[in-house]
């Protein structure tokens, strides 16, 4: 009887044991995600090759303002970069005065791109199911505000030969430029609860920002570790 009796209470202990998402709860945690691209295209004559890579960071807080809903404030990173190169050539043939002439020129691109931008997320935080169940389904909505910054270079190399006359020019460009944005976005997916206070975050959402004149529709997807805390 006894035995049955401790047994009982270890089981409830373990069932209740996930129990952190009460009122006046604490929670503190960040999201990370990383992606690489290689993309490239060629033609007769024409080819293209662009790399592109995002580093996104965020890290915060939040308190229970009662069960199961959470409050808080993130702080954000962001980094993207784009190397662009393309080769174009042709061959032309003309005729002036009776003499056939072939016109060989070769069109060398480069375009780098980078922007960062870093900035602050207010955030609501809902879990559905109780605190009992070790896999939660939650549902995230968050508004970011981001100071960004950036900038891109641009090389046009142009070689002709003409007979045996080489000609070359070279356009060059820089440009750099600081603005703000603003961004709303919604999330939602599975909190896997390793033990009481530690959950794996998997979440997928929508986000819409806008700067200046630039709109931005995006499908998001973030990975993020949670700590969860007791009441003070």
């Amino acid at each position: 009887m006894k035995k049955n009796a401790i047994v009982c209470l270890l089981l409830l202990i373990t069932y209740s044991s996930f129990a952190q998402l009460g009122k006046k709860g604490f929670l503190v945690g960040g999201f990370g995600d990383f992606s690489y691209a290689n993309q490239s295209s060629s033609s007769t004559g024409y080819s293209q090759t662009n790399k592109l890579t995002a580093l996104g960071i965020s890290a915060g807080g939040g308190y229970f303002i009662m069960d199961r809903l959470c409050a808080g404030l993130r702080f954000t990173g962001n980094l993207n970069n784009l190397n662009q190169h393309a080769n174009n050539t042709s061959d032309a043939i003309s005729i002036n005065g009776g003499i056939v002439d072939t016109l060989h020129s070769v069109i060398d691109s480069k375009y780098i791109s980078k922007a960062h931008s870093y900035g602050f997320s207010p955030f609501l935080r809902y879990y559905f199911l109780t605190a009992t169940h070790k896999i939660n389904i939650l549902a995230e909505l968050n508004y970011t505000h981001s100071f960004d910054a950036s900038g891109y270079s641009s090389a046009n190399y142009v070689y002709t030969y003409s007979g045996s006359n080489p000609q070359y020019s070279e356009n060059l460009n820089v440009d750099l430029k600081k603005t703000q944005s603003n961004a709303v976005g919604i999330q939602a997916g599975p909190a896997f609860f390793f033990n009481p206070k530690v959950s794996l975050d998997v979440m997928i959402g929508w986000q819409y920002s806008k700067s200046d004149n630039l709109t931005t529709n995006s499908f998001t997807v973030g990975v993020g570790f949670q700590v969860y805390l007791k009441k003070i």
